[in-house]
């Protein structure tokens, strides 16, 4: 996986998850390993969150939702889940 591409999975794994229960998630559940690529990622391509992400690392995600979303980081999952 690249790096650009952990934004396009979360994104589809939300639309998915819309397409099949007609309503927003309240969390995304992703691997560590896509929470690590996060981090890599700009401000023009995750916004305000990103400067957090590159101080405080996948913590970051536990104060703050990324793409309108709550994320929990998940070092057990395997794929990126909604719930």
């Amino acid at each position: 996986m690249t790096t650009g591409n952990a934004k396009i999975w979360i994104l589809n794994a939300v639309q998915d998850y819309v397409d099949e229960h007609h309503g927003q998630p309240k969390a995304v559940r992703i691997p560590t390993t896509i929470a690590l690529d996060l981090c890599k990622l700009t401000r023009d391509e995750i916004g305000d969150i990103s400067e957090d992400l590159f101080k405080n690392g996948i913590d970051a995600l536990k104060e703050r939702k990324l793409f309108g979303y709550k994320m929990i980081v998940d070092p057990d999952a395997e794929d990126i889940t909604c719930e």
